[in-house]
């Protein structure tokens, strides 16, 4: 073969390789992509209290600027609850809910959304949606 024809083979190639590429690229009409939320995010935060025995509480409130234990303290409030804590420089500690007492044993440990905190629970922020848990549990199960 000489070099002049292995080049006019060599550019059909690519042509027809190119159009074959061009082919299957399909074609999507310009569409108006208005987002309709179909699902709207709660303004609301809940909180569930696990007494460790199988029984719980719940409470629902509108989020206001509060913080994870505002939200304790109104479902005390609001629910009868016997709620004792103490109020330290670093933060406020929950010594018992309804009777149950935090010690080296059991303790109240609080979770947001299904995550051991990182912060006190008066200084937690809550957002819209947040799931707060006080769970009366063994420290270490955490």
């Amino acid at each position: 073969m000489t070099k002049k024809l292995q080049l006019i083979l060599l550019a059909s190639l690519v042509i027809i390789l190119s159009l074959l590429v061009i082919n299957q690229k399909k074609v999507v009409p310009d569409v108006d992509l208005q987002v309709t939320p179909t699902q709207q995010v709660s303004q609301n935060v809940k909180l569930l209290i696990d007494y460790g025995d199988g029984s719980s509480s719940n409470y629902e409130a509108e989020l206001a600027s509060q913080t994870a234990f505002d939200l304790l303290k109104a479902a005390s409030d609001s629910q009868n609850l016997e709620l004792d804590y103490q109020q330290y420089d670093f933060g406020v500690f929950v010594k018992s809910i309804n009777g149950l007492e935090s010690g080296p044993d059991k303790a109240w440990i609080y979770f947001v959304n299904g995550e051991s905190a990182t912060v006190g629970a008066d200084q937690y922020q809550l957002k819209p949606g947040d799931l707060v848990e006080w769970n009366y549990m063994t420290p270490t199960e955490e």
